[in-house]
């Protein structure tokens, strides 16, 4: 089988899964090359910074509001900037952010939230054994 076709018989499965990946988020949103280094760059982000301090996100996390300095773009944008200072970072657009950030930071917290609630589920319920106990000789 050659390798396009091998490829797409994966994308119709993972179609049929319901999974997202990252390449599947690229392809659907037509990232361009420079929206493609900067998903790159909200990876690290997220997974460093962003998750582990903050495990659940409000309600309204995916709205587009530079008037508002409580936004949660404007905290990421602030964030960003920090963590990768020499990076030209694309900012205050709400194409960027509707099409990288948001799909993005949305698909690792769904995917770290279930690895979460997985080890923490092994960690308290670990595995049961049930063994018969014959009380008849």
């Amino acid at each position: 089988m050659n390798k396009k076709l091998k490829a797409q018989v994966i994308g119709f499965q993972k179609l049929r899964s319901g999974s997202t990946t990252k390449r599947s988020i690229r392809r659907d949103n037509e990232w361009t090359t420079k929206e493609g280094r900067l998903a790159d760059k909200i990876v690290p982000f997220y997974k460093l910074y962003l998750f582990p301090r903050y495990k659940f996100l409000k309600d309204n996390w995916m709205d587009f509001d530079l008037e508002n300095d409580n936004s949660f773009c404007n905290f990421v944008f602030l964030k960003m900037n920090e963590m990768y200072p020499n990076m030209r970072i694309i900012t205050a657009k709400r194409k960027e952010w509707e099409s990288v950030y948001v799909p993005l930071i949305g698909q690792k917290y769904s995917n770290m939230r279930c690895n979460l609630s997985n080890d923490i589920r092994l960690q308290y319920f670990g595995t049961f054994l049930i063994f018969f106990i014959s009380l008849s000789h």
